[in-house]
């Protein structure tokens, strides 16, 4: 992965709907782990000799979207997405696809490339490679990996659900109305 020009080294494990996700960056060592199935996860920092653990539990989709919406949702990636060929990462073959933005005059060129079986290998953005893949390896992941290590404190951060979000984001309106400000 490229963040800010710097190549950081990441290191992806994923099974059914777990993944964890480790890089060594410039802040330190971070690991996070999110698990679809019981939607939970944990991150854990080391930076500067110390180690910074938060649990959090993720807000079910309050709605679960009709089989309308689906249709309507891919047919929109389909409209913002096309094939352009051929593309190889890290002893992987794949394809490429170039994706343009779904917000209002952003012309950033994106693209994946994607092997066969669904990994991303690849990412561009503005013709920058910004993920890049040097190894792939397939099988059964030690369920070790998706667990958090013992003896490690956690501080428990609940994330809002979208209703949440939303009814923040118009009391902060409604604030900002009654000050006279947008």
């Amino acid at each position: 992965m490229t963040i800010h020009g710097q190549r950081i080294p990441e290191v992806i494990y994923h099974d059914g709907a777990k993944i964890r996700t480790e890089m060594n960056g410039p802040m330190g060592n971070q690991i996070s782990v999110i698990n679809g199935e019981t939607r939970e996860g944990f991150n854990i920092m080391s930076m500067g000799g110390r180690t910074i653990a938060t649990r959090m539990n993720i807000p079910a989709n309050p709605t679960t979207p009709s089989s309308d919406s689906i249709s309507q949702m891919r047919a929109q990636m389909a409209a913002r997405t096309r094939q352009i060929g051929a593309c190889s990462a890290g002893g992987e073959s794949g394809t490429e696809w170039e994706m343009s933005s779904p917000v209002a005059g952003d012309t950033t060129q994106r693209s994946m490339c994607v092997t066969g079986d669904g990994i991303m290998i690849q990412m561009k953005q503005g013709g920058e490679v910004v993920f890049d893949t040097t190894s792939v390896q397939r099988g059964p992941q030690d369920a070790s990996l998706f667990v958090p290590p013992a003896g490690v404190q956690f501080t428990t951060v609940n994330t809002p659900s979208q209703s949440q979000i939303n009814d923040m984001v118009a009391r902060a309106k409604a604030a900002a109305a009654a000050h006279g400000t947008h």
